[in-house]
């Protein structure tokens, strides 16, 4: 096995590093060097759990079972088998019976770049970084010296959640917030009507939900495809020319997590992003539970209404670019130049404005049943 680790060159997976080792995801075996991924098979005909990390080094290599990423913000190690290649040596080592087991703390590092948990995860971090709980890199190992790291900052854990001492536990449903349309979302048509979006472009609608927006677009001939985590988990995630972010970031309670996804969608933009959040002093907010920086429903889903300041503010912080105001709660950002200008130009050209597009969604009715008499 190499000395340069365990990636391939130029593998855009990531991983922990240090001191000469490297700690990647189980579905990452598919991009490492070959010598290597054959000492993994080898050990792992001999593991007896289902593990989900490898941890290696030019000299040794440990299977890892962590508890599950999606279910703890800071995963313990259940059970580690370690294996040495040349000496042929295999040692199991039990840790879910132990209390004070080790812990992962930064579990987006394990993750691909394009995996859709990377906002969730990096927000854990982001918090616990803004509460300086990183600074002291010696104490953080096991659980219960990290925990205590973390009570002192005023923080606990909430199963997959990092959360304020203080703040209750509430399971938000975010899913319930995606409703159906009848016609084209009031971003998308913006965007169409100011020329930020023709049938030369190809949108990516980041959170889609139901996906009527991509319906209908492809229904007239734009070319567009979308991803939702709730609705829409297989559809793709690549880049576009133009990416929708519509109506996602007023819908997710972690501040951290907001950002986070603002950036990943930014991301996948190769001329422009158009930013839509519902909008402050349009929507009544009584009957409504405060929540952090926003408010909860009795259906436990969650909103934030933005001030024009406030999103024109986190757009700029997260993507480094001056927004263009298309709307009460409606913004976009560009990487190409040319196109800015434009569509700035006609938006303010009331003549050159092009119609606004709210077109029915095309759907095929289905075909009544009959019996025969």
């Amino acid at each position: 096995m190499g000395e340069g680790g365990i990636a391939d060159e130029g593998t855009q997976v990531r991983g922990q590093a240090g001191r000469g080792l490297s700690l990647l995801p189980r579905d990452a075996l598919g991009l490492v060097h070959e010598d290597a991924r054959r000492a993994v098979e080898e050990a792992a005909t001999r593991a007896a759990f289902d593990w989900n990390v490898v941890k290696y080094s030019p000299s040794r290599l440990s299977l890892l079972l962590y508890e599950d990423f999606d279910e703890a913000a800071f995963p313990a190690l259940l059970m580690a088998a370690s294996y040495d290649p040349e000496a042929g040596t295999f040692e199991v080592t039990d840790y879910s019976r132990r209390a004070n087991p080790p812990i992962l703390h930064r579990k987006e590092a394990l993750l691909p770049p394009d995996d859709p948990r990377l906002p969730a995860f990096l927000a854990i971090t982001r918090k616990a970084e803004e509460k300086g709980v990183f600074a002291d890199v010696t104490r953080i190992g096991t659980r219960v010296s990290w925990q205590k790291m973390l009570a002192d900052a005023g923080l606990r854990v909430d199963g997959p959640r990092l959360v304020s001492a203080d703040e209750a536990s509430v399971e938000v449903s975010r899913e319930k917030t995606a409703i159906a349309r009848t016609s084209l979302s009031q971003p998308i048509a913006l965007m169409i009507r100011y020329g930020m979006l023709t049938k030369e472009h190809e949108l990516f609608d980041y959170g889609c939900g139901r996906g009527d927006d991509v319906a209908t677009l492809q229904a007239n001939g734009y070319p567009a495809f979308g991803w939702d985590p709730n609705y829409r988990s297989d559809g793709e995630r690549r880049s576009a020319d133009i990416v929708n972010l519509g109506f996602v970031l007023n819908v997710i309670e972690d501040p951290h997590e907001r950002a986070e996804t603002l950036k990943t969608a930014w991301g996948y933009a190769k001329q422009g992003l158009a930013v839509a959040v519902m909008p402050q002093g349009k929507y009544p907010t009584e009957g409504l539970t405060p929540h952090g920086d926003g408010w909860l429903s009795r259906k436990r889903t969650f909103q934030k209404y933005f001030t024009q300041d406030e999103l024109t503010e986190l757009v700029q912080t997260v993507t480094g670019e001056r927004p263009l105001t298309f709307a009460p709660g409606i913004v976009a950002v560009f990487r190409d130049k040319d196109l800015e200008q434009q569509v700035a130009f006609r938006k303010r050209s009331r003549a050159l404005l092009l119609p606004d597009m709210h077109l029915p969604l095309r759907r095929e009715r289905p075909v009544a049943s009959s019996k025969a008499i």
